[in-house]
Order: structure tokens, then C-alpha cells, then sequence
């Protein structure tokens, strides 16, 4: 499974727009085969930040998505006239393999993205919460770990977590933003 992260900050004034756009992909988005999972969330503590947390069966699945027409215009759209910024962030789950897979999938810098899907935010250093825009009440935390180790760690604490539904680690192959684009796939 592929995890895809895409936390936006539409402009003030524009997050009407940007559920418009949401709307407009929703018959695109039931063609793609491959996608598993999709919910929209608004964080606890930036009312300006909105994420989009997807599960794809693969990076093929997502690079699918990327290349679709309707998609396409949207994208244009909002980092030309909607979004103040955003970050994207695509990795595979990397704790459901043998330890030599995953070590293998684990990109330079030992990025990893812990997911819990909870009733509660996970008590984590340093993680965000987010609560479903389309399911009051269902929260996400994200929690960054450096190392496999860690992430492990971090999936026990959050073991307690109340009406814990889910639990994932995630090694991030790709991240970049509106600004940076270093890691931004070139197609």
C-alpha cells in the first residue's frame, strides 16, 4: 500500500474553490483503479490547513492520478490562482514487510510518516491532529519518525490511543512543496 499526503493552504477567501475543484474530481477520481482509501481533513491547530490523506494500491496507481486531465486542471488551478502553499508527501508502508524490504524502500534520510486513525489524537511528540471534514469526529494523527525503530515506537505509544481503527508507518519517497520542487516527479 501507498500512502499519498497532500496538505494545502488555500488562499483567504478560496476554500470554497478549492471544495469545488473536490467535487469536479469525484467522478474522475471512480475511474482510477487503485485508490483504496481517500478522506479530507482540517487540522486541530491551523483552521488554514486542510489535508487530503489518500491509500493507493501502489506508485502506479498514484502516478495515474497525477497524469488524468481533470486532475491535471485542478492541479493548474490551485497553485495558480487557489492555494498559498502546499506539501505533498507520497510513501510506502514499510512495516508490514520483512525488515530487509523495508529497509530497502527506506529513502536517504530515513523519512518516515506514522499514521494513526483514532477517536482521539495520539499522545505523540511532535504530531499533528486532524479531524475529518466528511466524518465528524474521526481523527488522524500524523507523527514523523527518523528510523524504522522509531516508528515502531511510535506505533506502540499510540497503541492506547481510544478507538484506535488504524495504524500505519509510511516511508516518504517523495516530498516537496508549491516552492520546493526538488523531489516533484518531472512529468
Amino acid at each position: 500500500m501507498h500512502a499519498l499526503f497532500f496538505e494545502v493552504w488555500p488562499k483567504p477567501g478560496h476554500l470554497a474553490h478549492y471544495f469545488a475543484h473536490v467535487e469536479r474530481l469525484k467522478p474522475a477520481l471512480a475511474r482510477h483503479a487503485g485508490l483504496w482509501f481517500l478522506d479530507r481533513y482540517r487540522a486541530l491547530d491551523d483552521p488554514d490547513l486542510l489535508l487530503s490523506h489518500q491509500h493507493w494500491a501502489d506508485d502506479a496507481a498514484i502516478a495515474a492520478w497525477r497524469q488524468d486531465r481533470t486532475h491535471r486542471r485542478s492541479q493548474k488551478a490551485g497553485r495558480r490562482v487557489h492555494f498559498r502553499d502546499y506539501r505533498l508527501r507520497v510513501g510506502a508502508e514499510a512495516l508490514r514487510r520483512t525488515s530487509a524490504e523495508a529497509e530497502r524502500l527506506m529513502p536517504a534520510g530515513d523519512r518516515l510518516l506514522v499514521t494513526i486513525h483514532a477517536a482521539a489524537v495520539a499522545d505523540l511528540p511532535g504530531a499533528r491532529g486532524f479531524e475529518s471534514v466528511n466524518r465528524p469526529g474521526a481523527l488522524l494523527t500524523l507523527a514523523e519518525a527518523g528510523s524504522l525503530e522509531e516508528a515502531r515506537g511510535r506505533l506502540a505509544e499510540a497503541g492506547v490511543t481510544p478507538g484506535l481503527t488504524a495504524a500505519h508507518a509510511f516511508a516518504i519517497s517523495r516530498d516537496y512543496g508549491m516552492l520546493r520542487r526538488d523531489e516533484a516527479p518531472q512529468v
